[in-house]
């Protein structure tokens, strides 16, 4: 069968098959005859997608536009690709595994400053194409793929749906960015619980060319969040054995947690670190908090702008209470109370009758103010 029959078969029929395992169907372009192939197909592909001056193509295909199983290579002058398995639109089953070999996807894209060339195998089976109703496997090992010019080698994906429950886990041992990541969820509801363990061994941004300054991370990651709701957040977040650098500043810390709970009267949220510890309480949400404080604020002195006209619940209120260790910096001020000694600082805000206060240590508070008249200063200088 010639491809132009072939074609017209595929356009006519509801049901075909090509069978090109013997044979091949080979497509070549002169600038002339590529723009003739763009200007006829520029109704089927998108106006960012490039078509490669090369295509060579062997395999087979049966089925319908729905239901089809397919083994297809493709050979191109900007990469391969090949395509083998099942699917079926009709009942949501699929069973599908792709490869690529230095797919150029910065040209077919027309990225080419972003993307480069890519090298994958990749795996799905299951059913279901809404992640809330989904019961499906996923596999990719990203061999070798091109960023803002920058190779990543050996990137590892597993992923299992189950009826809106998943879990995740992902790797990758290069040297300019090495971690393992394994996580749990459900998002069945409008704001998904989460259970994530992370232990990030390298990250350097510069090498990767995502930022201009050198900078380097280290740290392990522990959460568990049966709520992510900020209106009602509910877990835990531990990071531990976390180290920082760059050319100005190095920072070891051995753990920073956070807690919170909510309860239909009251949301507690609290912070602890070497550096610094807060207790947050009170009947809040966070999503109102910006709010509350701006229209506390309006109500003594009003702010340039328009109002603000954002709903905050009569009852909103909280306090809060900062503590500060040792050698803490505030506000990029250093203290000078022994190691051992702790700063405070204290505050409430009661939305509904317009009330806020504020206390602090004597010595911490004459810090705490003489940094945020500097910081005033440097906002009116620039």
């Amino acid at each position: 069968m010639k491809t132009s029959e072939a074609t017209q078969y595929w356009l006519t029929a509801r049901k075909c098959g090509f069978d090109l395992l013997d044979s091949h169907m080979f497509l070549r372009f002169s600038p002339l005859d590529e723009h003739r192939f763009e200007q006829f197909i520029e109704f089927s592909i998108p106006e960012n997608i490039r078509i490669p001056a090369q295509i060579t193509a062997n395999g087979k295909f049966t089925g319908t536009v729905n239901r089809f199983r397919v083994n297809l290579q493709v050979r191109t002058s900007n990469g391969n690709a090949a395509v083998a398995g099942l699917l079926d639109l009709d009942r949501k089953t699929y069973d599908l595994t792709a490869k690529t070999k230095s797919a150029d996807l910065g040209y077919i894209l027309k990225q080419d400053s972003l993307l480069g060339k890519i090298t994958l195998d990749a795996t799905a089976k299951g059913s279901g194409f809404d992640p809330k109703k989904m019961n499906s496997i996923f596999h990719v090992n990203l061999k070798a793929a091109e960023f803002k010019s920058y190779q990543y080698r050996g990137l590892a994906l597993d992923a299992d749906l189950h009826n809106g429950s998943a879990t995740v886990s992902s790797s990758i041992h290069d040297p300019n960015i090495s971690y393992e990541l394994k996580g749990e969820g459900n998002f069945t509801g409008k704001y998904p619980s989460a259970k994530i363990r992370l232990q990030l061994d390298t990250l350097n941004p510069l090498a990767l060319h995502l930022i201009k300054d050198s900078m380097q991370w280290h740290l392990q990651l522990d959460a568990d969040f049966p709520s992510t709701d900020p209106d009602a957040l509910q877990g835990k977040l531990n990071i531990y054995d976390i180290a920082f650098t760059n050319p100005e500043t190095s920072l070891h810390l051995d753990s920073v947690r956070l807690i919170a709970a909510h309860t239909d009267t009251a949301q507690q949220i609290q912070f602890r670190s070497e550096m610094a510890d807060l207790d947050w309480n009170g009947k809040y949400k966070l999503t109102q908090v910006s709010g509350a404080i701006k229209q506390l604020i309006n109500h003594y002195y009003k702010l340039p702008g328009n109002p603000d006209t954002a709903r905050i619940d009569a009852q909103e209120g909280f306090e809060v209470e900062f503590h500060v260790h040792g050698q803490a910096v505030v506000a990029g001020m250093a203290t000078n109370a022994d190691t051992d000694a702790a700063e405070f600082l204290a505050g409430y805000v009661d939305a509904g009758r317009f009330l806020t206060g504020l206390s602090a240590d004597p010595e911490f508070g004459r810090q705490l103010n003489h940094a945020l008249l500097q910081c005033g200063d440097d906002i009116a200088d620039a």
